[in-house]
């Protein structure tokens, strides 16, 4: 039994860092999504879509896209 209980315990340290990790690159994830579509809405009320606002959207979403891919 002290065995099993010994196994249990060295089993279980990898699988909760392992969703600690997962967890802390979910909310990276989010935070990022939210505060950059905060500053295109910002951006979209001071140029109404225009030229700025593409040239800040080209700049920011694809940035957001490979923090979605690797993590």
């Amino acid at each position: 039994m002290s065995a099993l209980t010994t196994e249990h315990y060295t089993l279980q340290a990898p699988r909760s860092s392992t969703v600690i990790e997962a967890n802390g690159r979910s909310s990276l994830f989010l935070s990022a999504v939210s505060g950059a579509l905060v500053a295109l809405a910002l951006v979209v009320q001071l140029d109404r879509f225009g030229d700025t606002f593409l040239v800040f959207a080209f700049s920011v979403l694809p940035a957001l896209l490979m923090l979605g891919v690797m993590s």
